[in-house]
Protein backbone atom coordinates (compact mmCIF):
# COMPACT_ATOMS: atom_id res chain seq x y z
CA UNK A 1 0.00 0.00 0.00
CA UNK A 2 1.11 3.31 -0.51
CA UNK A 3 0.22 7.77 -0.32
CA UNK A 4 0.81 8.79 -3.87
CA UNK A 5 0.13 12.21 -2.46
CA UNK A 6 -3.50 12.27 -3.47
CA UNK A 7 -4.56 8.71 -3.02
CA UNK A 8 -3.92 6.22 -0.46
CA UNK A 9 -3.96 2.76 -2.79
CA UNK A 10 -3.52 -0.85 -2.25
CA UNK A 11 -1.74 -3.39 -4.89
CA UNK A 12 -1.83 -6.99 -4.65
CA UNK A 13 0.88 -9.62 -5.71
CA UNK A 14 0.63 -8.69 -9.14
CA UNK A 15 0.69 -5.36 -8.44
CA UNK A 16 -2.46 -4.93 -9.39
CA UNK A 17 -4.32 -1.96 -8.33
CA UNK A 18 -7.12 -3.24 -6.04
CA UNK A 19 -8.05 -0.45 -4.03
CA UNK A 20 -7.57 3.68 -4.38
CA UNK A 21 -9.10 6.60 -2.38
CA UNK A 22 -10.87 9.45 -3.87
CA UNK A 23 -11.85 12.85 -2.38
CA UNK A 24 -15.30 11.63 -3.43
CA UNK A 25 -15.25 8.04 -2.78
CA UNK A 26 -12.85 5.02 -3.42
CA UNK A 27 -12.05 1.89 -6.37
CA UNK A 28 -12.35 -1.10 -4.99
CA UNK A 29 -11.98 -3.96 -7.50
CA UNK A 30 -12.79 -1.95 -10.47
CA UNK A 31 -15.57 -0.84 -9.13
CA UNK A 32 -16.10 2.89 -8.23
CA UNK A 33 -17.80 3.67 -5.46
CA UNK A 34 -19.45 7.08 -4.44
CA UNK A 35 -22.56 7.92 -4.51
CA UNK A 36 -23.33 4.98 -6.75
CA UNK A 37 -21.35 1.78 -7.10
CA UNK A 38 -19.84 1.29 -10.67
CA UNK A 39 -17.78 0.05 -13.37
CA UNK A 40 -18.04 -0.28 -16.89
CA UNK A 41 -22.31 -0.42 -18.04
CA UNK A 42 -23.24 -1.04 -15.16
CA UNK A 43 -24.42 1.07 -11.98
CA UNK A 44 -25.58 0.36 -8.47
CA UNK A 45 -28.10 3.14 -7.28
CA UNK A 46 -29.41 3.94 -4.07
CA UNK A 47 -32.13 5.27 -2.76
CA UNK A 48 -35.89 4.97 -1.61
CA UNK A 49 -38.19 2.42 -3.96
CA UNK A 50 -38.61 2.86 -7.38
CA UNK A 51 -35.02 4.69 -7.48
CA UNK A 52 -32.83 2.27 -6.11
CA UNK A 53 -31.79 -0.55 -9.16
CA UNK A 54 -29.12 -2.05 -10.55
CA UNK A 55 -28.81 -0.73 -14.08
CA UNK A 56 -26.64 -3.03 -17.01
CA UNK A 57 -26.25 -1.09 -20.39
CA UNK A 58 -26.89 2.61 -21.49
CA UNK A 59 -30.22 3.91 -23.43
CA UNK A 60 -32.05 1.57 -25.82
CA UNK A 61 -30.04 -1.35 -24.52
CA UNK A 62 -30.19 -0.96 -21.04
CA UNK A 63 -32.08 -3.19 -18.44
CA UNK A 64 -32.47 -4.22 -15.23
CA UNK A 65 -33.69 -4.25 -11.53
CA UNK A 66 -35.52 -1.79 -10.16
CA UNK A 67 -36.43 -1.81 -6.19
CA UNK A 68 -40.29 -2.23 -6.82
CA UNK A 69 -42.81 -0.93 -4.26
CA UNK A 70 -46.26 -2.38 -5.75
CA UNK A 71 -47.20 -5.03 -7.69
CA UNK A 72 -47.95 -2.56 -10.91
CA UNK A 73 -44.29 -1.09 -10.64
CA UNK A 74 -41.97 -2.70 -13.13
CA UNK A 75 -38.80 -4.93 -11.24
CA UNK A 76 -37.02 -6.55 -14.78
CA UNK A 77 -36.95 -4.08 -17.65
CA UNK A 78 -34.58 -4.53 -20.50
CA UNK A 79 -34.44 -2.14 -23.88
CA UNK A 80 -34.47 1.58 -22.33
CA UNK A 81 -33.35 3.61 -19.44
CA UNK A 82 -34.35 3.46 -15.92
CA UNK A 83 -36.24 6.29 -15.85
CA UNK A 84 -38.17 4.87 -19.16
CA UNK A 85 -38.37 1.48 -17.68
CA UNK A 86 -42.35 1.48 -17.64
CA UNK A 87 -42.22 1.86 -21.85
CA UNK A 88 -39.15 -0.72 -22.06
CA UNK A 89 -40.46 -3.01 -25.09
CA UNK A 90 -39.52 -5.91 -22.51
CA UNK A 91 -40.74 -5.77 -18.41
CA UNK A 92 -41.93 -7.97 -15.34
CA UNK A 93 -44.19 -6.35 -13.27
CA UNK A 94 -43.85 -7.02 -9.48
CA UNK A 95 -46.93 -9.30 -9.46
CA UNK A 96 -45.56 -11.14 -12.18
CA UNK A 97 -47.03 -9.91 -15.26
CA UNK A 98 -44.85 -10.31 -18.51
CA UNK A 99 -44.94 -7.92 -21.20
CA UNK A 100 -42.72 -7.97 -24.98
CA UNK A 101 -43.70 -4.89 -26.68
CA UNK A 102 -46.53 -2.53 -26.19
CA UNK A 103 -49.42 -4.17 -25.29
CA UNK A 104 -50.91 -3.47 -21.93
CA UNK A 105 -53.28 -6.41 -21.32
CA UNK A 106 -55.06 -9.03 -22.56
CA UNK A 107 -57.45 -7.67 -24.67
CA UNK A 108 -56.75 -7.24 -28.23
CA UNK A 109 -58.88 -4.10 -29.03
CA UNK A 110 -56.01 -2.68 -29.24
CA UNK A 111 -53.21 -0.85 -31.81
CA UNK A 112 -50.11 -2.09 -29.67
CA UNK A 113 -48.59 -5.41 -30.39
CA UNK A 114 -46.34 -7.86 -28.84
CA UNK A 115 -46.81 -10.59 -25.94
CA UNK A 116 -48.25 -10.24 -22.28
CA UNK A 117 -48.86 -12.51 -20.02
CA UNK A 118 -50.94 -12.12 -16.73
CA UNK A 119 -49.86 -13.49 -13.28
CA UNK A 120 -52.68 -15.47 -13.68
CA UNK A 121 -51.45 -17.37 -17.04
CA UNK A 122 -53.82 -15.30 -19.64
CA UNK A 123 -51.72 -14.43 -22.40
CA UNK A 124 -52.21 -12.38 -25.72
CA UNK A 125 -49.73 -12.51 -29.12
CA UNK A 126 -50.30 -10.07 -31.28
CA UNK A 127 -48.55 -9.21 -34.75
CA UNK A 128 -50.72 -6.15 -36.26
CA UNK A 129 -51.16 -2.68 -35.30
CA UNK A 130 -54.95 -2.92 -36.52
CA UNK A 131 -57.30 -3.83 -33.27
CA UNK A 132 -58.96 -7.26 -33.09
CA UNK A 133 -57.00 -8.78 -35.64
CA UNK A 134 -53.42 -11.18 -36.10
CA UNK A 135 -53.95 -12.75 -32.48
CA UNK A 136 -53.87 -15.37 -30.19
CA UNK A 137 -55.62 -15.31 -27.07
CA UNK A 138 -55.98 -17.30 -24.05
CA UNK A 139 -57.90 -15.49 -21.61
CA UNK A 140 -58.65 -18.39 -18.93
CA UNK A 141 -62.42 -19.16 -20.41
CA UNK A 142 -61.63 -20.07 -23.97
CA UNK A 143 -58.70 -19.65 -26.64
CA UNK A 144 -59.31 -17.54 -29.30
CA UNK A 145 -57.52 -17.55 -32.72
CA UNK A 146 -57.56 -14.31 -35.74
CA UNK A 147 -55.65 -14.13 -38.91
CA UNK A 148 -56.58 -13.26 -42.35
CA UNK A 149 -57.14 -17.33 -43.06
CA UNK A 150 -58.17 -18.33 -39.68
CA UNK A 151 -60.77 -17.69 -37.36
CA UNK A 152 -60.88 -19.70 -34.26
CA UNK A 153 -63.99 -18.00 -31.48
CA UNK A 154 -63.43 -18.63 -27.37
CA UNK A 155 -66.53 -20.19 -28.22
CA UNK A 156 -65.18 -22.90 -30.78
CA UNK A 157 -66.79 -21.39 -33.56
CA UNK A 158 -63.68 -21.75 -36.83
CA UNK A 159 -63.82 -20.45 -39.97
CA UNK A 160 -61.67 -20.60 -42.91
CA UNK A 161 -60.89 -18.08 -46.05
CA UNK A 162 -58.69 -20.25 -47.76
CA UNK A 163 -59.65 -24.39 -48.13
CA UNK A 164 -59.66 -27.54 -46.26
CA UNK A 165 -58.37 -30.41 -48.40
CA UNK A 166 -57.56 -33.85 -46.97
CA UNK A 167 -55.22 -35.94 -49.93
CA UNK A 168 -54.26 -35.45 -53.13
CA UNK A 169 -54.79 -35.81 -56.88
CA UNK A 170 -57.85 -38.43 -57.55
CA UNK A 171 -58.29 -39.31 -53.77
CA UNK A 172 -59.08 -35.82 -52.09
CA UNK A 173 -62.03 -34.49 -50.42
CA UNK A 174 -61.71 -30.39 -50.66
CA UNK A 175 -64.13 -27.87 -49.17
CA UNK A 176 -63.74 -24.14 -50.67
CA UNK A 177 -65.84 -21.35 -51.45
CA UNK A 178 -66.36 -23.25 -54.42
CA UNK A 179 -68.46 -26.09 -52.55
CA UNK A 180 -67.39 -29.56 -51.60
CA UNK A 181 -66.02 -31.92 -54.11
CA UNK A 182 -64.48 -35.52 -53.99
CA UNK A 183 -62.21 -36.96 -56.78
CA UNK A 184 -60.47 -34.59 -58.16
CA UNK A 185 -58.30 -31.29 -57.08
CA UNK A 186 -60.32 -28.74 -59.63
CA UNK A 187 -64.21 -28.56 -58.26
CA UNK A 188 -65.19 -28.45 -62.06
CA UNK A 189 -63.94 -31.89 -62.64
CA UNK A 190 -64.81 -33.25 -59.34
CA UNK A 191 -66.81 -36.61 -59.95
CA UNK A 192 -68.60 -35.89 -56.93
CA UNK A 193 -69.44 -31.84 -56.26
CA UNK A 194 -71.85 -29.74 -54.08
CA UNK A 195 -72.53 -26.01 -54.65
CA UNK A 196 -73.15 -23.63 -51.56
CA UNK A 197 -76.42 -23.61 -53.41
CA UNK A 198 -76.90 -27.22 -53.00
CA UNK A 199 -76.58 -28.24 -56.80
CA UNK A 200 -75.19 -31.87 -56.67
CA UNK A 201 -73.41 -33.35 -59.22
CA UNK A 202 -72.35 -37.15 -58.79
CA UNK A 203 -71.20 -39.85 -61.66
CA UNK A 204 -73.47 -42.61 -59.79
CA UNK A 205 -76.03 -42.68 -56.92
CA UNK A 206 -77.61 -45.16 -54.66
CA UNK A 207 -81.09 -43.99 -52.99
CA UNK A 208 -83.29 -45.03 -50.61
CA UNK A 209 -86.27 -43.76 -49.57
CA UNK A 210 -85.09 -40.26 -50.95
CA UNK A 211 -87.14 -37.56 -52.28
CA UNK A 212 -85.98 -35.86 -55.40
CA UNK A 213 -87.54 -32.33 -56.07
CA UNK A 214 -86.88 -29.39 -58.85
CA UNK A 215 -85.06 -30.20 -62.56
CA UNK A 216 -83.24 -33.35 -61.93
CA UNK A 217 -81.03 -34.67 -64.37
CA UNK A 218 -79.63 -38.24 -64.19
CA UNK A 219 -76.76 -39.96 -66.41
CA UNK A 220 -75.28 -43.20 -65.97
CA UNK A 221 -76.33 -45.71 -63.40
CA UNK A 222 -79.37 -44.67 -60.92
CA UNK A 223 -80.04 -47.31 -57.86
CA UNK A 224 -83.35 -46.63 -55.96
CA UNK A 225 -84.70 -48.50 -53.28
CA UNK A 226 -87.13 -48.38 -50.90
CA UNK A 227 -89.76 -45.76 -50.92
CA UNK A 228 -88.60 -42.93 -53.78
CA UNK A 229 -90.24 -39.85 -55.19
CA UNK A 230 -89.81 -38.48 -57.56
CA UNK A 231 -90.84 -34.35 -58.30
CA UNK A 232 -90.24 -31.47 -60.73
Amino acid sequence: MLWNGTNFEIYNNSNQLVFSSTASGATVGGWDIGTTISATNITLNPGAANTANITVGTGSTAGGLNSAAVGTDVIFWGGNTFANRASAPFRVLANGDTRVGTLTGVDPNTTNRGFYVSANGDFLLKASSTADAHYLLFNGTGLAIVSPQFTLTAAGVATFSGSIQIGSGESVFKADTNGIYLGNETFASAEFRVTPAGALTATSATLSSATINGNTSITGTLSVSGTTTLAG
